[in-house]
């Protein structure tokens, strides 16, 4: 019968973690076709565990500004903190495929672009009603109530 170790427990003895040191750090060039497909194919891979993410990364196209930087709109201090959070992952990720390791991304909120929310009843049926008018013809007919 085998008795237990509690100090071995306590103090595991440590374990060798290989790390692979990448030595060729080229910089290839790349179009903004390029940053599109990639950042796209990052987005997919997030849109299973990280709905919000997929949306701050899918809702406006990044763009590149110089060679190596790239831009993302932002609608609020949410996904930027969001984007603050994976950033590292993202860049890795982007950097990788992109074969360049130069990549930096900023992202900027801009005035007034800022969503507003659909908190009353009201305002999401003013929204359904902007997306399809055949809504109001509807709602005339049968002739129901809104809880405004």
């Amino acid at each position: 019968m085998k008795s237990v170790n509690i100090s071995k427990i306590l103090k595991p003895e440590p374990t060798e973690i290989k790390v692979e040191v990448r030595t060729d750090y080229s910089n290839k060039a790349f179009t903004e076709a390029d940053l599109l497909a990639t950042w796209s194919e990052y987005a997919e891979l997030v849109k299973n565990t990280d709905l919000d993410i997929y949306t701050t990364l899918t809702k406006n196209a990044p763009t590149l500004i110089d060679s190596n930087t790239i831009q993302l709109k932002i609608f609020n201090k949410a996904q930027e903190h969001d984007l603050s959070e994976i950033k590292a992952e993202l860049l890795t990720f982007v950097r990788n495929k992109l074969n360049n390791f130069d990549i930096n991304l900023s992202t900027f909120i801009e005035k007034g672009a800022e969503e507003k929310g659909l908190y009353t009843s009201s305002d999401k049926y003013k929204k359904l009603v902007e997306k399809n008018p055949l809504l109001e013809q509807l709602r005339s007919k049968l002739d129901l109530e809104i809880g405004f």
